[in-house]
């Protein structure tokens, strides 16, 4: 850019835009690492909780307990046994899954380990960059065409 432009370039603008984003995308990276990296035995905070239940909506993620399958044997060849070992199996998975906790606001939030929260928090993040990415370059390359038709 000379110095005696009195216009600022729309593509300069976007580069500083995708740096600064680039910058916060590596400060998340770090957040998201220490979460992973946590002890196993510490109690995640609440607040993060919120934050992760939050992030969860915004980028259309389904909720722990939202996401369980159910299992079916098309064939009726040992049906009782596979019942049982399925519901014994699914007893113990529920007994690993996350406490529910009524706050006293009444609102319910989920408990999440650390690696859920990580893994939660490196999905969300994703999908919200890449949303910011996709949209501004598609705006930037409409205002470029539009520019570019006008004169």
């Amino acid at each position: 850019m000379p110095t005696t432009s009195a216009n600022t370039s729309l593509l300069s603008v976007y580069l500083v835009y995708i740096l600064a984003l680039g910058m916060i995308s590596v400060v998340l990276t770090i957040c998201v690492l220490e979460c992973h990296h946590s002890d196993p035995e510490t109690k995640v905070p609440k607040w993060l909780l919120k934050t992760v239940n939050i992030l969860m909506i915004f980028s259309f993620q389904k909720k722990k307990d939202q996401s369980r399958c159910c299992y079916s044997n098309r064939n009726n060849i040992g049906s009782i046994d596979m019942s049982k070992e399925m519901s014994a199996y699914v007893e113990n998975e529920e007994k690993k899954t996350a406490i529910v906790q009524e706050p006293k606001d009444g609102e319910s939030i989920m408990e999440y380990s650390w690696l859920e929260v990580g893994r939660i928090l490196d999905k969300s993040f994703l999908k919200i960059s890449l949303f910011i990415v996709l949209t501004t370059t598609l705006l930037l390359m409409m205002a470029l065409t539009i520019d570019y038709v006008i004169y």
